[in-house]
Protein backbone atom coordinates (compact mmCIF):
# COMPACT_ATOMS: atom_id res chain seq x y z
CA UNK A 1 0.00 0.00 0.00
CA UNK A 2 2.61 2.70 0.91
CA UNK A 3 4.58 1.92 -2.29
CA UNK A 4 1.24 2.52 -4.34
CA UNK A 5 0.85 5.92 -2.05
CA UNK A 6 3.77 7.05 -3.05
CA UNK A 7 3.72 6.33 -7.04
CA UNK A 8 0.19 7.82 -7.19
CA UNK A 9 1.24 10.83 -5.69
CA UNK A 10 4.24 10.98 -8.00
CA UNK A 11 1.80 10.28 -11.12
CA UNK A 12 -0.40 13.58 -9.56
CA UNK A 13 2.73 15.53 -9.74
CA UNK A 14 3.44 14.52 -12.93
CA UNK A 15 -0.40 15.11 -14.66
CA UNK A 16 -0.30 18.33 -12.54
CA UNK A 17 2.87 19.85 -13.58
CA UNK A 18 2.54 18.68 -17.15
CA UNK A 19 -1.29 20.10 -16.93
CA UNK A 20 -0.02 23.87 -15.74
CA UNK A 21 2.52 23.38 -18.48
CA UNK A 22 -0.26 24.05 -21.13
CA UNK A 23 -2.93 25.63 -19.49
CA UNK A 24 -4.07 26.97 -15.92
CA UNK A 25 -5.19 24.39 -13.71
CA UNK A 26 -8.91 24.22 -12.79
CA UNK A 27 -10.01 21.57 -11.42
CA UNK A 28 -8.15 17.75 -11.07
CA UNK A 29 -11.24 16.04 -12.69
CA UNK A 30 -10.15 17.71 -16.26
CA UNK A 31 -6.98 16.42 -15.29
CA UNK A 32 -7.48 12.92 -14.84
CA UNK A 33 -10.11 12.70 -17.15
CA UNK A 34 -7.42 13.87 -19.73
CA UNK A 35 -9.75 16.78 -21.27
CA UNK A 36 -7.48 19.61 -20.11
CA UNK A 37 -4.51 17.95 -22.19
CA UNK A 38 -6.82 17.59 -25.07
CA UNK A 39 -8.58 21.05 -25.05
CA UNK A 40 -4.86 22.22 -25.34
CA UNK A 41 -4.14 19.67 -28.05
CA UNK A 42 -2.22 16.97 -26.42
CA UNK A 43 -4.93 13.64 -27.48
CA UNK A 44 -2.91 11.16 -25.43
CA UNK A 45 -1.04 12.23 -22.39
CA UNK A 46 -3.84 10.68 -19.96
CA UNK A 47 -7.03 9.52 -19.89
CA UNK A 48 -7.69 8.24 -16.36
CA UNK A 49 -5.39 5.29 -15.28
CA UNK A 50 -4.77 2.89 -12.24
CA UNK A 51 -3.30 6.29 -10.19
CA UNK A 52 -6.51 8.37 -10.68
CA UNK A 53 -8.39 7.26 -7.72
CA UNK A 54 -7.98 9.99 -5.43
CA UNK A 55 -10.01 13.07 -6.41
CA UNK A 56 -12.38 12.77 -4.18
CA UNK A 57 -10.17 12.06 -1.05
CA UNK A 58 -7.14 14.25 -1.71
CA UNK A 59 -6.89 18.01 -1.45
CA UNK A 60 -4.39 19.46 -4.32
CA UNK A 61 -4.89 23.00 -3.71
CA UNK A 62 -1.22 23.20 -1.96
CA UNK A 63 0.74 21.03 -5.03
CA UNK A 64 -1.13 23.38 -7.77
CA UNK A 65 -0.20 26.25 -5.82
CA UNK A 66 3.91 24.91 -5.95
CA UNK A 67 3.72 23.90 -9.34
CA UNK A 68 2.48 27.27 -10.70
CA UNK A 69 5.99 28.65 -9.63
CA UNK A 70 7.81 26.07 -12.17
CA UNK A 71 9.97 27.62 -14.63
CA UNK A 72 8.80 25.89 -18.11
CA UNK A 73 10.98 28.26 -20.00
CA UNK A 74 14.01 27.00 -18.88
CA UNK A 75 13.25 22.94 -17.86
CA UNK A 76 15.63 19.86 -17.21
CA UNK A 77 15.59 17.86 -19.55
CA UNK A 78 14.41 15.09 -16.94
CA UNK A 79 12.18 17.41 -14.51
CA UNK A 80 11.15 14.81 -12.94
CA UNK A 81 14.07 12.46 -12.29
CA UNK A 82 14.95 14.35 -8.94
CA UNK A 83 11.81 13.54 -7.32
CA UNK A 84 11.35 10.09 -8.43
CA UNK A 85 14.80 9.12 -6.56
CA UNK A 86 13.49 11.04 -3.51
CA UNK A 87 10.44 9.11 -3.43
CA UNK A 88 11.75 5.64 -4.44
CA UNK A 89 14.59 4.03 -2.95
CA UNK A 90 17.49 2.79 -5.40
CA UNK A 91 16.61 -0.91 -4.36
CA UNK A 92 13.62 -0.39 -4.96
CA UNK A 93 14.24 1.42 -8.19
CA UNK A 94 16.51 -1.51 -9.33
CA UNK A 95 14.83 -4.47 -8.17
CA UNK A 96 12.68 -3.77 -11.69
CA UNK A 97 15.58 -3.03 -13.13
CA UNK A 98 15.25 0.98 -13.36
CA UNK A 99 17.86 2.91 -13.98
CA UNK A 100 17.94 6.41 -14.89
CA UNK A 101 20.92 7.76 -17.46
CA UNK A 102 21.97 10.96 -16.33
CA UNK A 103 21.74 13.68 -18.76
CA UNK A 104 25.01 14.25 -19.79
CA UNK A 105 25.37 10.95 -20.02
CA UNK A 106 22.62 10.98 -22.62
CA UNK A 107 24.28 13.88 -24.51
CA UNK A 108 27.55 11.82 -24.63
CA UNK A 109 26.06 8.72 -26.17
CA UNK A 110 24.07 10.99 -28.48
CA UNK A 111 26.88 12.94 -29.80
CA UNK A 112 28.57 9.24 -29.43
CA UNK A 113 26.38 7.99 -31.93
CA UNK A 114 26.26 11.58 -34.34
CA UNK A 115 22.89 12.16 -33.79
CA UNK A 116 22.46 16.06 -34.59
CA UNK A 117 18.74 15.75 -35.14
CA UNK A 118 18.29 14.85 -38.32
CA UNK A 119 17.90 11.13 -37.90
CA UNK A 120 14.96 9.48 -36.26
CA UNK A 121 15.39 8.06 -32.35
CA UNK A 122 13.79 5.48 -30.78
CA UNK A 123 14.44 4.68 -27.09
CA UNK A 124 12.98 1.25 -26.30
CA UNK A 125 13.79 1.51 -22.85
CA UNK A 126 12.99 5.38 -22.44
CA UNK A 127 11.93 5.16 -18.76
CA UNK A 128 11.55 9.29 -17.82
CA UNK A 129 12.45 9.90 -21.19
CA UNK A 130 15.83 11.53 -21.12
CA UNK A 131 16.91 10.73 -24.48
CA UNK A 132 13.68 11.37 -26.35
CA UNK A 133 13.41 14.51 -24.74
CA UNK A 134 17.11 15.21 -25.12
CA UNK A 135 16.45 14.60 -29.02
CA UNK A 136 14.06 16.46 -29.44
CA UNK A 137 16.16 19.57 -27.99
CA UNK A 138 18.31 18.89 -30.36
CA UNK A 139 15.75 19.13 -33.50
CA UNK A 140 14.35 21.98 -32.26
CA UNK A 141 18.14 23.85 -32.16
CA UNK A 142 18.11 22.52 -35.69
CA UNK A 143 14.96 23.85 -36.72
CA UNK A 144 13.80 19.66 -37.83
CA UNK A 145 10.37 19.80 -38.72
CA UNK A 146 8.18 17.80 -36.69
CA UNK A 147 10.28 16.40 -34.52
CA UNK A 148 7.55 14.66 -32.67
CA UNK A 149 7.03 12.17 -35.68
CA UNK A 150 10.86 11.41 -35.61
CA UNK A 151 11.32 10.12 -31.82
CA UNK A 152 9.71 7.55 -30.21
CA UNK A 153 9.95 6.26 -26.46
CA UNK A 154 8.52 2.44 -25.12
CA UNK A 155 8.68 1.84 -22.12
CA UNK A 156 6.74 -1.54 -20.05
CA UNK A 157 6.24 0.63 -16.64
CA UNK A 158 3.25 3.20 -17.00
CA UNK A 159 4.70 5.45 -14.45
CA UNK A 160 7.49 5.72 -16.52
CA UNK A 161 5.81 6.65 -19.98
CA UNK A 162 3.63 8.86 -17.86
CA UNK A 163 7.35 10.78 -16.68
CA UNK A 164 8.35 10.53 -20.44
CA UNK A 165 5.18 11.94 -21.69
CA UNK A 166 5.31 14.88 -19.02
CA UNK A 167 8.90 15.70 -19.52
CA UNK A 168 8.40 15.66 -23.30
CA UNK A 169 5.42 18.02 -22.76
CA UNK A 170 7.57 20.38 -20.46
CA UNK A 171 9.96 20.33 -22.73
CA UNK A 172 7.14 21.27 -25.83
CA UNK A 173 7.88 24.26 -27.77
CA UNK A 174 4.87 24.37 -30.11
CA UNK A 175 2.64 22.03 -30.23
CA UNK A 176 -1.05 21.69 -32.45
CA UNK A 177 -4.46 20.43 -31.68
CA UNK A 178 -4.04 17.16 -32.38
CA UNK A 179 -0.81 16.56 -31.00
CA UNK A 180 0.57 13.00 -29.90
CA UNK A 181 3.16 12.38 -27.78
CA UNK A 182 5.53 9.57 -28.79
CA UNK A 183 5.40 7.78 -25.87
CA UNK A 184 4.22 3.67 -25.70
Amino acid sequence: PLIFALQTYYAIVIKLLAGSRLSPITDIETIENGIHFQKQGIQNFTSGDFYSWYPDSVDVADLITLIANFDFENPPADALKSLYHDLFPRELRHTPGEYYTPDWFANFLLDRAGFTGEQRLLDPTCGSGTFVVLAYRRMIAGDIANPLDKIAGIDINPLACLSAGANLIINLREWDHNTVLPIY
